[in-house]
Formats: structure tokens, C-alpha cells, sequence
């Protein structure tokens, strides 16, 4: 009896005294400054960290994470932002959220982790990944590696994809249906068949290579990033909830936004649009839209833009007058504007100006002159030495109101200052007008 007392208090006092190796100063410094540790000795007692389910480990210089082996009950473990070059995760079978993003690592075996939900293993030296065990993730990131190529066809409840920036040609995402964001920019993938996500809210495939892209079955979709391709049409019509929009360096020659009412962001510049109509996208608050070919563009009824850009347009007038919201404006490069109408109630707020480089203008509408005369100079890089500014500029930039300017010989001619001119508008009026500057 005496005998198997002391037997089972030896057994005990072992188990008791069972401790974890743990090489990596700075990982057991943090289990020391999470508590579960208390001398900086190489070795933890394993009873403290093997109950644990959530671990944080991130940002901390860690190069080594022998001894994780013995966190068994973790469900949540995150080391992102550390030295890492390779993790062992095969005791960490109850793993439901695994975050090494942020690191060296230049393999992962994931294969005994069939319980993974989500997987952020971004920003590493990934050149492949199984993902064939891990039937039930809904989360993959898994961007800016060197993956060739990624197979997630056995993923079916997969809701969220991102595979940015790595070297893929091909993406098969045709058995996900229940897909939800897809972010796959920065690839070389040729073509992309979404027509099967029908739950796509979120598209993100810019500068790949593929020349044609249908999103007319992913009616769900709010947004959709397509830009730097070879798209030369993309139909937007049924994606009547498209709050986002960006379609820029493209071959497009048109684009109709007319069922797109939602949108609150819509870039498509450098493209080879004529013709474009927003009147109606009345949510817009960033219209990005210069390098392309229209020479007209009507935003009177986007009264809730604050940033404005049409860089190296073709326009020859823009009335801005009626977007009291405006704050960020850039309208530089344009050797045809030369009309420009800023006096919308504002100026005071403005955060940002540039309409440098416009060679045919040379008076522009503002609420106050001496204040813009002050604040938006040559020297700050807001005008260029051929511009300057006025209350009436005594030339209508309305989108109805075009304009000949003769002089009293009856000659058409720029405009000038000092010189007697007759402006001779569309509905067939005149008028006589004597800028003096």
C-alpha cells in the first residue's frame, strides 16, 4: 500500500514538473508577458500552454516556433509579422484559424489541420500550397507569394478568396458557389469565368491580362475592380447594386452607368470612352474619368462629389459650380478646357488643385479672386502663368452654352484680356464683353 502511494505521488510530481523546449527568446518573452510564463529559461511548463485556445503571437521578432507542438488545444493561433521561415502544425490538430502572414516561410503543410476555417498565409515565399485537407475553409489569403498555380475546387463552403499578387495564369473557381470576395489582381490570369458565383459581392481582378470579363449573372456584386486589362467592353447593367466601380486603363469606347444609381466611386480613365452620362449616378462622391475622348461631360447633378479628377481630358468647358462638395480637384493636362467654372460656394475648402498644363484657359471662375489669387499660385503648383481668376469670366461653361468669340471685325478669336470681344452663344444671343486684367 505504502509502495503504490509513493509510486502514484512520483507520477504525479513528473507530470507536474513536464516542461515545453522552447529556443526562441522572444516567443517564450511573450508567453512570459502573456502570463503563462515566468523565467526567461528555455522551456515552459507544458500544463500552462496546453489548455490554451488562443495564442497572439504577431510583430514580435520570432524566428523559431519549436514547441507550439505542445499548444494542443489551440483553435486560434496568429504569428504574422515575424521571421518565421517554417512552422510545424501537426499536433495543432484543432485548429480553426491559423494567421502566419507577414513572413519568411517558404512551405507550409497544412495537411493535418482538417478542422482550418480561415488561412491568412500572405506576404511570405510560398511558391506552392495544399489546400486538398482542408475541406472546410471559408476563408483563404494567401496573396503576395510566388504561387504558379492554386487549387481550390475542393473548397465548397470557400466565401472569400485572395490570391493577389503571386504568378498565377489560371484560376478555376467555377465549384466555389458560395464565393463571396474574390481579390485575384496582380496575376497573369488570361481569362476568369465568375459567371457561377452568383453570391459575388466583391471582384478584384485588376492588371491581369484577360480581354473580356462577365459579370452580367453577379447581380449581387457591390464591387468591382477590373482596371489595367485588355477589357474593350464590360457590361454593368445588372449590376443594379455596384456602390464601386473601377474600370480605368482599359480599351473601352463605351460605358453605361445609367442602372448603376448606387455608385459612390467610379473611375474609368484612360480609356477611349466618347461618350459617358452620370447624371444620374447622383451618389458619386470620386469621379475619376481623364484620358479619354469624350469632349462634354455634364456633372450639374452630382451634387455630392468631393473628389474630382480628368486629367489630360478632351473637354473643352467644365462647370463645377454646382458641386458645393467639392474639395479635391485635379484637372490638369488639357490643351482644349478652356472654359472652367469653380465658383461653387467652396473654395475655402478646397484640399487639393491642379489645373496646370491647360494651355487654352486663361480666366477661371471662382467664388473670391483675391482669395484664389493668394492661395493658388505658380509657385504651390495650382495654375500655370496663363491663368487667372475672376467672379464672371463673362463665358457661360455650361454644358447647353457654347460659344464663338469674335472680335469687332467680326473675326473669331481666343479670347484675351483688355481687347473688346463679342461672344456669340448657341440659342443665337451676344454680348459684349471687356476683361481687364
Amino acid at each position: 500500500m505504502k509502495f503504490q502511494f509513493l509510486f502514484c505521488l512520483l507520477i504525479g510530481t513528473i507530470c507536474h514538473s513536464q516542461t515545453t523546449y522552447i529556443p526562441d527568446p522572444n516567443f517564450e518573452q511573450k508567453l512570459i508577458d502573456l502570463g503563462h510564463d515566468n523565467v526567461l529559461n528555455g522551456s515552459v511548463p507544458t500544463t500552462n500552454i496546453s489548455g490554451l485556445t488562443d495564442l497572439y503571437l504577431g510583430f514580435y521578432g520570432i524566428t523559431d516556433l519549436t514547441g507550439i507542438q505542445d499548444f494542443t488545444s489551440l483553435t486560434k493561433l496568429r504569428c504574422g509579422g515575424n521571421d518565421l521561415t517554417s512552422v510545424n502544425l501537426s499536433q495543432n490538430t484543432a485548429l480553426i484559424e491559423f494567421d502566419c502572414g507577414y513572413n519568411e516561410i517558404t512551405s507550409l503543410n497544412i495537411s493535418q489541420n482538417t478542422n482550418l476555417e480561415i488561412l491568412h498565409c500572405d506576404d511570405n515565399n510560398l511558391t506552392g500550397l495544399d489546400i486538398s485537407n482542408n475541406p472546410n475553409l471559408t476563408l483563404l489569403n494567401c496573396g503576395r507569394n510566388q504561387l504558379t498555380s492554386i487549387n481550390v475546387t475542393t473548397l465548397p463552403d470557400l466565401e472569400y478568396l485572395w490570391c493577389y499578387g503571386n504568378q498565377l495564369t489560371s484560376l478555376d473557381i467555377t465549384q466555389n458557389l458560395a464565393l463571396k470576395g474574390l481579390a485575384c489582381g496582380n496575376n497573369s490570369i488570361s481569362s476568369l469565368n465568375v459567371s457561377l458565383n452568383l453570391n459575388l459581392e466583391d471582384l478584384t481582378c485588376y492588371n491581369n491580362g484577360f480581354s473580356s470579363l462577365d459579370v452580367t449573372n453577379n447581380v449581387a456584386l457591390i464591387k468591382l475592380l477590373c482596371s489595367s486589362n485588355s477589357l474593350s467592353y464590360l457590361d454593368v447593367s445588372q449590376n443594379t447594386l455596384l456602390t464601386h466601380l473601377g474600370c480605368g486603363f482599359n480599351a473601352l469606347s463605351d460605358l453605361d452607368v445609367s442602372q448603376n444609381l448606387d455608385l459612390v466611386q467610379l473611375d474609368f480613365e484612360v480609356n477611349q470612352i466618347a461618350d459617358v452620362d452620370v447624371s444620374l449616378n447622383t451618389e458619386l462622391v470620386d469621379l475619376s474619368c481623364g484620358y479619354n475622348e469624350f469632349t462634354e461631360l455634364d456633372v450639374s447633378q452630382n451634387t455630392s462629389l468631393t473628389q474630382f479628377s480628368c486629367v489630360s481630358s478632351r473637354l473643352t468647358r467644365l462647370d463645377l459650380s454646382n458641386n458645393d462638395s467639392l474639395i479635391w480637384i485635379d484637372c490638369h493636362g488639357s490643351n482644349t478646357l478652356s472654359c472652367l467654372s469653380l465658383k461653387n460656394g467652396n473654395n475655402n475648402n478646397f484640399i487639393h488643385l491642379n489645373i496646370t498644363h491647360n494651355n487654352s484657359l486663361q480666366c477661371v471662375e471662382v467664388d473670391d479672386a483675391n482669395y484664389s489669387s493668394s492661395n493658388w499660385t505658380i509657385a504651390n503648383g495650382t495654375i500655370t502663368s496663363n491663368i487667372s481668376f475672376s467672379t464672371n469670366c463673362f463665358s457661360s461653361c455650361a454644358a447647353n452654352s457654347q460659344y464663338t468669340i469674335l472680335n469687332l471685325m467680326g473675326q473669331e478669336v481666343g479670347f484675351s484680356y483688355n481687347t473688346p470681344l463679342i461672344f456669340v452663344y448657341e440659342d443665337g444671343t451676344s454680348q459684349l464683353v471687356f476683361v481687364v486684367n
